[in-house]
């Protein structure tokens, strides 16, 4: 590698390493970069000079969030096979990083759905334990009016015997 070549912070060359920006890749040297899309081609080089490849701005433009997301790995590793080691790494992790944030998303859907039912439950629960409650005041209330009848009728029963012995004697 070339001393004088800059470097950016993954150890990457920034001459001549052009990646387009859907993917969250800016070009590092826009003035080359714009030279060569306007021929159709980037010039990719890797850490190694002998390994530069020109690379389609076709398939760079192919290769979207949304691609990366859905394409099976087979088919983007088939993909991803003409470029360079560095910018492969890159694209991979942006891979993982959709897809990590795609997971968390739906977890986030599904415990938020779980919370939903769970207070859906909780609230028919309680509505069911108001709905006992009141059916139990019901009966207690029902049971105190006999126990009072009952005890009524137990004094004028009382009341009666009495009654009786007293005529008999």
């Amino acid at each position: 590698m070339n001393e004088a070549q800059e470097i950016d912070n993954d150890g990457c060359p920034l001459n001549n390493i052009c990646t387009f920006e859907e993917s969250g890749f800016v070009p590092e040297t826009i003035a080359m970069a714009r030279s060569q899309e306007a021929a159709g081609w980037f010039l990719l080089t890797s850490t190694n000079p002998t390994q530069s490849l020109p690379l389609s701005l076709k398939l760079m433009r192919n290769l979207t969030d949304d691609y990366l997301e859905k394409a099976t790995i087979q088919d983007l590793n088939r993909k991803l096979r003409r470029i360079p080691k560095e910018l492969r790494q890159k694209f991979r992790k942006r891979r993982r990083i959709l897809k990590n944030r795609q997971y968390s998303l739906k977890c986030r859907k599904n415990g938020a759905v779980r919370q939903n039912k769970i207070a859906k439950e909780n609230e028919a629960l309680e509505l069911e334990l108001l709905q006992a409650k009141e059916e139990l005041r019901k009966v207690i209330e029902e049971r105190n009016y006999y126990h009072k009848r009952c005890s009524e009728l137990k004094t004028s029963i009382s009341a009666v015997q009495r009654n009786r012995q007293a005529l008999e004697e």
